[in-house]
């Protein structure tokens, strides 16, 4: 019988340290915004949890789970790193549009 991780942080395990910190601080902005229901900061939490995936698939394409520099660079890795960054852009752009359309004192 294969061992399982019961923790709740096991799926970040194979995130590094750098993007699993930009993932946290961005998953902890996003739910702040669904309590405080804000549009601009939910954007931005979404743009850093896209920051962060795309840090860590930058990573991953040189570097192998053991910290060895891959032989081949992984392109897969790259091209999702592409997206990642482009929906991370598309977040930020929202929030920013959100804030210059709508001025912050009446």
């Amino acid at each position: 019988m294969p061992e399982v991780d019961s923790s709740f942080l096991s799926q970040f395990r194979e995130l590094h340290l750098l993007p699993r910190t930009i993932y946290a601080i961005g998953a902890a902005l996003f739910i702040a915004a669904l309590f405080r229901r804000d549009n601009i900061l939910g954007s931005c939490g979404v743009g850093l949890v896209f920051l962060g995936v795309a840090g860590n698939m930058l990573i991953d394409a040189f570097w192998t789970q053991e910290g060895k520099p891959r032989e081949r660079v992984w392109r897969a890795g790259l091209v999702q790193m592409g997206l990642a960054l482009l929906f991370a852009a598309a977040a930020f752009w929202l929030a920013y549009f959100t804030v210059s359309s709508h001025p912050l004192i009446p």
